[in-house]
């Protein structure tokens, strides 16, 4: 069950890993502790001795315990990743939404006639001297 739970905790990380999950229940099932060992364990960005290492370990218990460390370990490193992601993401909204704002505003004053002066400071109509 740990093993299933700490899969869950790494679904949303990763598009790709729903996708693996699909395919992994079409052939196998949860309820096969081998397979499942061994598809967490591919989950992982483990390098290869980590693997080769639940690869030895013959008992399945102890096999499933050395996966369920790389997936914990792969956890950790996914809480930076997640709020590095989180950020960048939250930056590009807000300059499309800058960018959108500011080709709204284009289009208004093409409209209205107005003419923006180079820099942040003021808008000028054409004519009448409006500030705003």
């Amino acid at each position: 069950m740990a093993l299933i739970n700490t899969i869950k905790e790494l679904l949303p990380l990763n598009p790709l890993y729903a996708e693996e999950l699909r395919q992994f229940l079409d052939r196998f099932g949860p309820e096969d502790p081998s397979h499942l060992a061994d598809f967490a364990a591919s989950l992982t960005t483990s390098d290869k001795d980590q693997l080769q290492e639940v690869l030895e370990a013959f008992p399945l218990l102890l096999r499933m315990e050395r996966v369920l460390v790389l997936l914990h370990k792969e956890l950790e490193l996914a809480a930076p990743r997640r709020r590095f992601r989180k950020s960048v993401e939250e930056r590009m909204e807000e300059r499309q939404r800058e960018f959108f704002l500011k080709e709204q505003l284009k289009a208004i004053q093409k409209e209205l006639g107005l003419e923006r002066t180079i820099g942040p400071q003021s808008w000028r109509s054409s004519g009448n001297g409006w500030r705003s």
